[in-house]
């Protein structure tokens, strides 16, 4: 479970990180990079979507929402039968906790802007 945000840093289960990460149940795949750093693309994401098979994608953009996911990619992750969920990180962090209880689920991370 995340325990705590802030621009910068996150806190899964009283464990800071200050990188951007991937959660994939209780596994944490830290220091998460992309392509681009306010973009994500396909290739980002692949091998996390096709080894968990989630049922849900939960982005965390930013604390300002930076990070921005193309067209091409939203079509992927529908086509791969995950819904897409993209929010500020701040929120992100509450809907990944509330939905990880019941669903299957994938939370990616951008923990600065």
């Amino acid at each position: 479970m995340i325990t705590g945000y802030r621009f910068g840093k996150i806190v899964i289960d009283g464990k800071p990180f200050t990188h951007d990460l991937i959660l994939i149940g209780n596994e944490i795949k830290p220091d998460w990079w992309r392509t681009e750093s306010h973009r994500l693309d396909i290739e980002d994401i692949r091998s996390v979507i096709e080894e968990a098979h989630p049922t849900i994608l939960v982005l965390g953009t930013g604390k300002f929402g930076m990070m921005k996911v193309p067209e091409e990619t939203k079509n992927w992750l529908t086509a791969q039968g995950v819904q897409l969920i993209v929010e500020t990180t701040g929120k992100a962090v509450k809907i990944y906790n509330r939905l990880s209880e019941t669903q299957n689920i994938v939370g990616a991370f951008h923990i600065s802007c």
